[in-house]
């Protein structure tokens, strides 16, 4: 709860994936979105997961892999 990589954000080059949990209670979608706005470029996603909190690929598998997978393979 107390680490903060936002400053860091604004060197990433790369495509980012973010991915959020709507009952998520350790990163909110809050968090998720903050840092979204830290991060540089066009190339960056957030999908928000309705019925998932922090692990995901657990509660929504159906759709958490085809995104992962989409992202990876462009």
């Amino acid at each position: 709860m107390e680490m903060d990589l936002r400053p860091g954000l604004g060197a990433v080059r790369v495509p980012v994936l973010i991915l959020a949990g709507r009952k998520d209670p350790i990163t909110p979608v809050a968090a998720a979105q903050e840092i979204v706005k830290s991060l540089p470029g066009p190339d960056v996603t957030l999908r928000i997961f309705d019925d998932s909190s922090h692990f995901i690929q657990v509660a929504e598998p159906d759709r958490f892999f085809p995104i992962v997978r989409d992202f990876i393979t462009g």
